[in-house]
């Protein structure tokens, strides 16, 4: 059985920042311009996220560069590090270049200074639905590639006791 997100590629989306407004603004442009995201959670801090994170499958990651325990920086670390295949997007009040030299330098998607701008927030979400996407395809191609390296093993091996079961298989 498919859930819908697997039918209709819907990503799933965490909010994160210690601001309520800014998470629910956020949270509100998101349902009403990225058909293609959920918001599965509101969060107040990086060690909710992180926690999250390791319970849940969490595609994206929408989080304030600056928060009490753990910021967005961090957030964003943990997630390089452990190799998640989670995608980060920092929102921050500060426009300084430290800031973005870091969130690069832990493959960070985009970087948006707040008060976020709906249209901007809408070309980021593309941008990173179209790495979602080529990735999801990718994997699906490496998928089939094994499946039919698996058929010929087997068919060389000699592995399948008729042609009616090899024809099976193959089909």
């Amino acid at each position: 059985m498919f859930t819908l997100t697997e039918v209709f590629d819907i990503y799933n989306l965490i909010i994160v920042d210690d601001e309520e407004w800014s998470r629910l603004s956020i949270e509100k442009y998101i349902e009403a311009f990225c058909p293609d995201f959920e918001v599965k959670a509101l969060l107040s801090s990086g060690r909710q996220a992180i926690e999250y994170i390791n319970k849940n499958n969490v595609d994206v990651v929408i989080t304030d560069v600056r928060m009490s325990d753990i910021d967005g920086l961090e957030l964003a670390e943990h997630i390089f590090v452990n190799n998640i295949k989670t995608k980060v997007i920092i929102i921050s009040g500060y426009s300084e270049f430290e800031y973005v030299k870091m969130a690069i330098k832990f493959g960070v998607q985009d970087y948006l200074t707040k008060l976020v701008n709906p249209s901007e927030l809408v070309e980021v979400m593309e941008r990173v639905k179209q790495r979602l996407d080529d990735e999801k395809n990718a994997n699906s191609d490496n998928d089939n590639k094994l499946e039919i390296s698996l058929f010929f093993y087997d068919l060389l091996g000699g592995f399948f006791s008729d042609k009616k079961e090899a024809e099976e298989e193959y089909n």
